[in-house]
């Protein structure tokens, strides 16, 4: 089980570093594109769908590496009340009803994605095809799935 949970917290790692330099990118675009409009009365095309993009993108990737540092919010003040038995084992009932909730979620994704390029739907500006990266948004979701699989394992 620790070799599991190793594979899967390097792997959200590398995930949440490439959603970094997904920031950068959407920072340099978003300035350049303000230089450019500025200087020399032009924007970068698609500039708006782009960061879009981007923004999905950085999301979908970085929330399993959250979920692994506790990063997210938790309402903790009731939860302190109760024994630490009842804790563990309300916290494995929300993890296993949150991977259930992330399966279904990667299952739509996956199937949305794929009905979208079937049909060949592309962004307006640019025409970029929106599925690959919905199907990037649904990996991000599997990994912070198995992210909350093997925090069920360990409680």
């Amino acid at each position: 089980m620790g070799k599991l949970h190793g594979l899967i917290r390097k792997m959200s790692k590398f995930f949440d570093r490439v959603a970094g330099w997904g920031i950068i990118a959407i920072m340099l675009l978003i300035v350049v594109n303000v230089l450019m409009r500025t200087l020399i009365g032009q924007s970068i095309l698609g500039a708006y769908e782009h960061v879009g993009f981007l923004s999905a993108l950085v999301i979908g990737w970085s929330l399993a590496y959250c979920a692994i540092e506790e990063g997210h919010i938790k309402v903790e003040f009731l939860m302190a009340k109760f024994p630490e038995r009842i804790q563990g084992f309300i916290n494995i009932i929300i993890n296993i009803t949150t991977v259930g909730f992330l399966s279904v979620a990667f299952w739509q994704l996956i199937e949305h994605a794929e009905s979208i390029r079937i049909s060949g739907q592309v962004s307006p500006t640019t025409q970029f095809p929106f599925y690959p990266f919905i199907y990037m948004i649904a990996v991000g979701v599997v990994v912070l799935c198995l992210v909350n699989f093997t925090q069920v394992m360990q409680s």
